[in-house]
């Protein structure tokens, strides 16, 4: 969906890209999610083997066979290239619902070798057999990290009058927010739309989230497979980590064994997922979410790991994806960033085209314009981040958000304030907390949750049509890199044509042949311009249309009068309608004509 380019997108969170700044006085090491390092740091054992500067899971790696097989025959195909014996080659069909079928994403494997053989020998090799459509490492992707909530007036993304949002002295501009009390009065979201967030997890007992996680009403708690989708017991989402153990913080769960547990121990994917979707409205605590009736999957295919990154593998996220889709989720959210990938470029463009699916993902805090994935992929839309003054974030010569055409729209990315649980989580807190965090992680959900008051307030809306709106939106904003307009909430919801006040004008009594007069209002009910409108009058095969296309200004009216002469006494409807020929969609086109009756003698 980048530009003119095919579709658009919504959810993954990679990189985890909150890199969340978490900035709490005591800990000055702490930048935003990003932690900067001790210089006395001590080497971590059994770090990921890195390749140009990309980190990936050792012992593993993807591939995609050209055909399908079984498990045994997968493994003797693989045996005919690979370093390992094929006794100790162990296959993971990734996505292995039917459904995957349709798109070849069944025949996606996980393959896992002994841990002292070279992944990247190992890849080189499998890449030659006939039987193989592509293989890679398994790659990490690195998290970047008016309600009456109590402390709403922390977070001016939402609402900003120019207040001090962080004592003592840190200040906004007026109106550099997603006008999201605005937004709240037409919509606060609907429960009926799903944003599934892959991350490390969401802490579901948190306040603030307890109350708003998705629940799988189709399964018992009972140690089966009760729905019948491919998961036990799994009530609300699920754990699709297959890192090593040695790789993990030491609370993590982390077991390489996926279960129905996406709790968070870090608390990157708590904080993300109270950015799109918060309890607010219903009690006088904490923060507010932007889509505050919209529910929470939590989709754990992150790790905090031993050296206190957020590593998301692409062997769980690819899972992950097919489980949002295939149960319910409308936007997937991903907070994480990497390099390109074949298996999760796969992944998300097949269920893009085929099954209306939203991806967003953060666009990185590199400080640079390399495009980073899934963000820069066609089908998801990648967000960059902005500070209090609507200003492109950035925090120093290397920590940023990241810039170029290849990102479509911007959200704030700075002093996020949202929740935390661990006093050793990129964004520090303590269980049940909140602290303020930085990092395009936080920029990807205030989009998600946008695109969730979207589809609540029109669920026809296909996904296409929701990234032409968020876009087009969106307010225009002077930056030192190019990083899209920042996001509107307010705007998204009432870019809208509508048109009022049908009247007959002249004669009192029309005869035949004579020409009728007529005057009608098209009102531009949102507030940015809506250009190349055009504009119809008509009575069967009489038809008056608009000599050439014009704009209305957001929050303006055009009015229009002209006649049709009719070859026939007796009744007559009149229709007056609107439409403009820019590939932008409305939120409402039940509004854009108004029909009257007239008699003619």
């Amino acid at each position: 969906m980048k530009g003119g380019k095919m579709s658009k997108k919504i959810i993954i969170s990679a990189l985890v890209l909150l890199l969340i700044v978490g900035v709490v006085a005591a800990a000055k090491e702490n930048i935003g999610m990003l932690k900067i390092p001790k210089k006395t740091k001590k080497k971590i054992p059994q770090k990921p083997q890195l390749i140009a500067g990309v980190d990936y899971v050792p012992g593993q790696y993807i591939v995609k066979f050209k055909s399908s097989y079984n498990n045994k025959e997968a493994i003797s195909k693989i045996s005919e290239f690979s370093l390992a014996k094929e006794n100790n080659i162990k296959m993971i069909q990734l996505i292995p619902n039917s459904e995957s079928k349709k798109f070849g994403l069944d025949r996606i494997y996980l393959v896992k070798i002994p841990r002292n053989i070279n992944v990247l020998k190992e890849v080189e090799r499998i890449k030659k057999s006939i039987n193989v459509e592509y293989a890679e490492p398994d790659y990490i992707y690195y998290g970047d990290a008016v309600p009456n909530d109590e402390d709403f007036w922390r977070q001016y993304e939402l609402h900003n009058t120019g207040q001090i949002y962080k004592p003592p002295t840190d200040q906004g501009i007026y109106d550099a927010d997603i006008d999201a009390p605005e937004a709240w009065d037409l919509t606060q979201g609907s429960s009926n739309v799903v944003i599934a967030v892959i991350d490390s997890g969401v802490n579901w007992t948190h306040i603030d989230l307890v109350n708003k996680i998705w629940s799988n009403s189709d399964e018992i708690i009972d140690g089966t497979d009760t729905d019948g989708n491919g998961y036990i017991d799994d009530v609300r989402g699920w754990d699709f980590i297959l890192f090593p153990p040695p790789l993990c913080w030491p609370t993590e769960d982390c077991d390489s064994t996926p279960d129905n547990d996406p709790n968070d121990v870090d608390g990157h994917g708590t904080a993300v997922a109270a950015i799109a979707g918060a309890q607010t409205f219903v009690d006088t605590q904490g923060m507010a979410g932007v889509c505050p009736n919209c529910e929470i999957m939590p989709l754990k295919a992150c790790i905090k790991q031993n050296d206190g990154k957020v590593g998301c593998s692409e062997g769980a996220i690819i899972p992950a994806i097919d489980y949002a889709v295939n149960n319910g989720a409308s936007i997937v959210s991903m907070s994480f960033g990497g390099v390109f990938s074949s298996g999760m470029n796969d992944t998300i463009t097949n269920y893009y085209q085929n099954n209306n699916i939203i991806f967003v993902a953060s666009a990185g805090n590199e400080n640079g314009n390399s495009p980073k994935y899934p963000a820069a992929l066609d089908s998801v839309i990648s967000v960059g981040g902005t500070n209090a003054s609507d200003e492109r974030w950035v925090f120093s010569g290397t920590i940023g958000s990241n810039y170029g055409s290849w990102v479509d729209i911007s959200a704030a990315a700075a002093d996020i304030y949202t929740t935390a649980i661990s006093p050793d989580g990129l964004c520090p807190g303590t269980l049940n907390g909140y602290n303020y965090c930085s990092g395009t992680s936080a920029s990807a959900p205030f989009v998600s949750g946008v695109a969730g008051l979207l589809l609540s307030y029109n669920p026809s809306l296909t996904n296409q049509e929701v990234y032409d709106i968020l876009i087009n939106s969106a307010d225009p904003i002077s930056t030192d890199q190019p990083i899209g307009g920042r996001l509107n909430a307010n705007n998204a919801l009432h870019y809208d044509l509508e048109v009022t006040d049908l009247v007959k004008i002249y004669p009192d009594n029309p005869v035949v042949g004579e020409p009728v007069y007529f005057r009608f209002n098209i009102r531009n009910n949102g507030f940015v311009n809506i250009t190349n409108v055009n504009w119809k009058l008509e009575s069967g095969s009489n038809i008056k249309t608009s000599s050439q296309p014009f704009t209305i200004k957001g929050q303006d009216t055009f009015t229009v009068i002209d006649s049709l002469t009719f070859s026939s006494a007796g009744t007559h409807n009149i229709t007056a309608s609107t439409d403009y020929t820019t590939t932008i969609s409305e939120i409402n086109e039940t509004n854009n004509n108004k029909t009257i009756t007239i008699t003619i003698t």
